[in-house]
């Protein structure tokens, strides 16, 4: 599988403008359904503000990897925002994220 298979057009914001963690949530869980492959929208962003709780998922250096394991997804894809200005998103290393990636592949159960 090529990732042009998973990252769709819809998929990609380039100039995002969260303004907070849940902003940008919101707005990623929006870019993936927007990609199709999400069944449940509200249940999916329940699944990924749960993942939050136990631990962020700013990684540091930049970037964001939010996600859940639900059966909402169904099927595998890819969201991506890019953050220019940058948002507070509680990284590992207390630095703004600019690069936030949603990854469908590991949440999609059959």
């Amino acid at each position: 599988m090529k990732i042009t298979d998973l990252l769709k057009r819809e998929s990609v914001e380039l100039s995002g403008t969260p303004e907070s963690k849940g902003q940008a949530i919101d707005q990623m869980v929006e870019l993936m359904a927007k990609g199709g492959n999400i069944n449940d929208l509200q249940r999916y962003k329940e699944g990924v503000l749960k993942r939050e709780e136990e631990g962020t998922t700013g990684i540091g250096e930049g970037i964001a990897i939010p996600h859940a394991k639900t059966d909402a997804v169904s099927a595998p894809g890819l969201a991506t925002m890019l953050v220019p200005q940058g948002v507070d998103y509680d990284a590992l290393d207390g630095q703004p994220v600019h690069m936030i990636f949603f990854d469908r592949s590991t949440e999609y159960r059959r």
